[in-house]
């Protein structure tokens, strides 16, 4: 008897494991990996004063897992927010500065001065 059981315990768990093997690549948000090598960094080039800042919300193309670098010029030191799933804090001093960031999700990822209360640039992900 005891083979028995363990026939029906495993003809119980096959839906299972077909269900979970079903649902691994159908994760929200999932995205199949990029090769990157080839890309050139995407330079965006920022200017902050102490009422206002460069570029003022534009859109620009990068794509999945290209590393975004900003040419920071700023009068005083600040904090950069970027609207991405993990959202992250970039410090920048006073002064010129690079500051990189790198997204992996497609979609349109905003980049902000909390602090002036501007979108400086938007980063549509393909």
């Amino acid at each position: 008897m005891p083979a028995l059981r363990h026939r029906h315990a495993a003809l119980l768990a096959l839906p299972l494991l077909v269900g979970l093997v079903g649902l691994s690549g159908c994760g929200e948000g999932w995205s199949a990996p990029v090769n990157t090598s080839d890309l050139a960094p995407e330079v965006v080039s920022v200017r902050i004063t102490a009422d206002s800042v460069e570029p003022n919300g534009d859109r620009v193309v990068v794509e999945r897992g290209q590393t975004v670098v900003l040419e920071v010029d700023a009068d005083e030191a600040g904090e950069l927010h970027v609207h991405a799933d993990p959202e992250q804090h970039l410090d920048y001093p006073a002064g010129e500065s690079e500051q990189e960031v790198v997204i992996t999700m497609p979609g349109i990822v905003e980049i902000e001065s909390h602090s002036l209360e501007q979108t400086i640039v938007q980063l549509e992900v393909r």
